[in-house]
């Protein structure tokens, strides 16, 4: 046997064989120990590396790759879970695989952690109003909560309503960004989506399970239990409508769009927006305290990220809030058309709507979608400019 250097380390045959048997046994064994002793680090480290490589890889919603991206962690999670419940039930799984079934649950919660932040950005940016922050809030409470074992500890009846969730969330944003429009019906048909797949998981389940009253209640009923209630969300008008996002909203004395001659229009052209804020109040969007003369208009300019080849509506609802019946009065409907030209790829669609018959008090404009779900929304109060002097507008550009 060749001589070794007392501490030096070696990759030769000679030191494989010194190896004692069952070392790779042993250290395996160490380190499920270490697991198990420091089981809240794991967590908190398995949440957050799922949570930040998915921040970092995420794109825009329409983006192939992310779309892509989503689905294969769905397609495995769907896997995982399967091969889970495979070796649990039967225990027949091939040797290198049932080894690997000791790290499925930290596999399964990756999965989980990186969709449930991808879901929860998504509605985030579209959300808007109190019911749609509600839910966001519900949501981002899942994603933490999946991490923690007391909330894991109730199985399979949460992975699989999560499951749902997040087949649903997939479908409901992908078909909107292939067909070009926010309609309920693409929800509907997400849904189906969703269950169809859910029930070809609970199909092999069943071949599986001896137990059927146990695959009933912990396995079938939350998956399609999450996607009846997210469809009743829905057509109560509380999950936002993804994949449109409201960038930006503001109210000004006067806008003006880029050149319709101007090559940059379709590309990099900016808006001129005119107001008179004064500079200290950077908190405010343009004139939210807007001082009307005799002849000025109200411009209220969106900005809507929505998916390229989107073609589209929003609506501008103008609203007064009555102050003897405590309650906002409709002040007119714009619809606006999303698509065309106007558009900065990061901006979104540009454009704007205009109010010339108005009264001093405080004022709403919303977004919303042609089914009457609202983007975004801003309120300003119009006061009655009595100063004679010239007016000093400054111009921003977006």
């Amino acid at each position: 046997m060749t001589p070794r250097t007392p501490g030096a380390m070696t990759d030769t045959p000679e030191a494989v064989e010194d190896l004692p048997p069952g070392w790779f046994k042993a250290k395996l064994g160490q380190l499920n120990a270490f697991r198990q002793r420091h089981e809240l680090a794991e967590i908190v480290l398995v949440f957050v590396a799922g949570f930040i490589f998915d921040v970092a890889t995420l794109s825009r919603v329409d983006d192939a790759q992310t779309l892509v991206q989503q689905g294969l962690y769905l397609a495995a999670l769907c896997l995982l879970m399967a091969l889970e419940q495979r070796h649990k039930l039967k225990g027949d799984l091939p040797k290198p695989l049932a080894k690997g079934m000791e790290f499925a649950e930290a596999g399964i919660h990756f999965f989980f952690g990186a969709l449930l932040s991808t879901f929860t950005l998504n509605y985030f940016k579209s959300g808007s109003g109190l019911t749609s922050l509600l839910f966001v809030v519900v949501v981002f409470v899942l994603l933490v909560a999946n991490e923690f074992p007391r909330f894991r500890a109730y199985g399979q009846i949460v992975r699989f309503a999560l499951l749902g969730f997040c087949l649903v969330s997939y479908f409901a944003c992908i078909i909107p960004v292939l067909v070009g429009q926010v309609r309920p019906w693409m929800f509907v048909v997400a849904v189906a989506v969703s269950s169809a797949a859910m029930g070809g998981i609970f199909s092999q389940l069943n071949k599986w399970n001896p137990q059927k009253r146990a695959l009933l209640t912990r396995q079938v009923l939350p998956g399609v239990g999450a996607q009846v209630l997210l469809l009743a969300l829905y057509f109560l008008k509380i999950i936002p409508p993804v994949p449109l996002a409201l960038t930006y909203i503001g109210v000004y004395h006067y806008v003006e769009p880029p050149p319709r001659g101007d090559d940059r229009f379709l590309t990099s052209g900016l808006y001129r927006l005119l107001h008179e804020r004064p500079w200290w109040r950077f908190w405010d969007n343009g004139d939210q305290t807007f001082y009307a003369r005799d002849g000025d208009q109200v411009y209220c300019f969106v900005s809507v990220f929505a998916p390229n080849k989107f073609r589209d509506r929003v609506n501008i609802i103008w609203s007064r809030y009555n102050d003897r019946r405590g309650e906002w009065e409709g002040q007119g409907t714009v619809g606006l058309q999303l698509g065309g030209g106007g558009a900065i790829r990061e901006r979104g669609w540009r454009t704007f709507s205009t109010k010339s018959k108005y009264a001093p008090g405080d004022w709403r404009a919303e977004a919303q979608t042609e089914d009457g779900r609202t983007i975004g929304s801003i309120r300003f109060t119009i006061l009655k400019d009595t100063r004679t002097e010239p007016r000093q507008f400054v111009m921003d550009l977006r």
